[in-house]
């Protein structure tokens, strides 16, 4: 896609934005939303099991 330099000035002045780079260049840019949340999927678990939830594996072992 572009080198990061290249891309600075079309980036947003304000939010977030996830960049993926593959040797040294930038292949993607996505702005993320106010309603979106990037999280590992260990903190995925996590929040569920704070709002509640349970989940379990395929076998029925709890995560």
């Amino acid at each position: 896609m572009a080198d990061f330099k290249d891309i600075d000035e079309t980036l947003p002045s304000d939010g977030r934005v996830l960049v993926k780079f593959h040797n040294g260049r930038v292949v993607s840019v996505r702005i993320i939303r106010d309603d979106e949340h990037i999280a590992s999927f260990r903190a995925l678990i996590e929040l569920a099991g704070q709002a509640g939830y349970q989940i379990f594996t395929p076998e029925g072992k709890p995560l």
